[in-house]
């Protein structure tokens, strides 16, 4: 039973990561007009990571017609209240030091947060958002989406691992 138990924290201890949120994201990105011209506009697609856990971004994707963009590392995101409502909170998540290579800034605005979860968590709640790249400013709409799922050959080695554990007792 030992190595049933030891077998299962070392295979399925690192898929298991309720911190670890996924979210999907739709933006527009516009860049601000010079003079009298009116903002070009851009309908794009993104993804994020976030440790709500942490409060830290870990992955930015963006996708658009005018550029593509991506970074890993971790990003502080930093809370500021706005106000306390019944049941929870009123909240603006953003980052505050972005890490080395970090080239957006992201502002998460005006948010409900529901008592005693993290903010980092309720991304999808977002009723704005600015954030910036290069000449480019976009505002974006989340939905959180399901963790990948390992491969089928991090199964398949789970299997045999099993397999050879059995045979192993079946020769001893």
């Amino acid at each position: 039973m030992k190595n049933w138990t030891f077998l299962g924290l070392l295979f399925f201890a690192p898929f298991s990561s309720a911190a670890i949120i996924h979210y999907d994201s739709t933006f527009t990105a516009f860049s601000p007009p010079a003079g009298s011209e009116s903002p070009v506009y851009y309908e794009g697609t993104g993804h994020l990571v976030v440790d709500s856990a942490a409060s830290q971004l870990l992955s930015v994707s963006l996708d658009c017609e005018v550029f593509s963009y991506s970074w890993q590392g971790s990003a502080t995101l930093v809370e500021e209240l706005y106000w306390p409502v019944e049941g929870g909170r009123v909240s603006a998540l953003h980052v505050t030091d972005p890490a080395p290579g970090l080239e957006v800034s992201f502002w998460f605005d005006i948010f409900f947060v529901p008592e005693g979860e993290a903010a980092a968590a309720q991304l999808d709640k977002v009723v704005g958002e600015y954030s910036q790249y290069q000449d480019y400013s976009f505002i974006s709409n989340y939905r959180k989406v399901a963790a990948p799922v390992p491969e089928p050959g991090s199964l398949g080695l789970l299997g045999l691992a099993l397999a050879g554990i059995r045979l192993g007792r079946r020769f001893r």
